[in-house]
């Protein structure tokens, strides 16, 4: 089966009520969708919760959040030039990168069943065709940036995430089963969820970057269901799903 998980911040309870209930296997796929805590700026935080996901026999696949930057280190050089990664602050050489279920993903050696999707790739899963693109708008980034001297990969998709979607939608028709993604397409965003402080206002206002090319991709392809976290909320609005304290299951 595949269960898709909304933004976890650290806290793993639904993956443990998930495990004691559907009690997990090999066979299964846990999606999360943004923001873990996997990444965290805190080394033993981050790396006590990939040794608790670790333990559990099955597989997740992360989408990129705002939060996860630290995560997808794999970068060509070109990439690294179009997404201006430095080297030794973004970029981890303990990541490597593989193909699973046709697409591809980061991964530690010592956490196997953890993979962090790159961008644009399409995985198949148990006959299920999804796509992943991750990224949002980060809030209070530079002030973050600032106090913790890390660069955040940018809010806005860049042009090889861009081309690398495309492309790959193409060899498929522009037809998938599911999208995932962290953020939602620009006419769905949930204005009545927006904090109503100076840097969300400024952050909601001037970058729409993601949500727009969500929408670009969303107008042209063809999908059974679509669904991002991010928001903090649970709704479905036509064939759109915010997850945060549901889960969903992918039949």
């Amino acid at each position: 089966m595949i269960y898709v998980v909304g933004d976890l911040h650290g806290d793993l309870s639904k993956i443990k009520k998930l495990h004691e209930d559907k009690k997990l296997s090999k066979s299964d796929t846990v999606i999360l969708l943004g923001d873990t805590g996997l990444s965290s700026t805190y080394e033993m935080f981050a790396t006590s919760l990939k040794k608790q996901l670790a333990a559990i026999p099955t597989n997740f696949l992360c989408v990129r959040g705002e939060f996860d930057a630290l995560n997808y280190t794999t970068y060509t050089e070109s990439e690294r030039w179009h997404l201006n990664i430095t080297e030794g602050k973004i970029h981890d050489n303990s990541y490597k990168q593989k193909i699973w279920n046709c697409g591809k993903g980061d991964y530690q050696e010592a956490y196997p069943n953890i993979l962090y999707a790159n961008d644009g790739e399409i995985f198949v899963i148990e006959d299920k065709a999804i796509l992943t693109i991750g990224g949002a708008c980060m809030q209070n980034k530079q002030w973050r940036s600032d106090i913790f001297g890390i660069e955040f990969i940018p809010d806005k998709p860049q042009k090889v995430v861009k081309d690398k979607a495309k492309f790959n939608l193409e060899q498929y028709g522009w037809k998938v089963d599911y999208v995932v993604t962290h953020t939602c397409p620009y006419e769905y965003r949930p204005t009545d969820r927006y904090i109503p402080d100076l840097n969300t206002a400024k952050c909601f206002k001037r970058h729409y970057d993601n949500e727009k090319f969500l929408s670009k991709i969303r107008n042209k392809l063809v999908y059974e269901m679509w669904l991002c976290g991010h928001f903090h909320l649970d709704r479905t609005v036509g064939n759109v799903r915010f997850l945060y304290d549901d889960i969903y299951e992918i039949k």
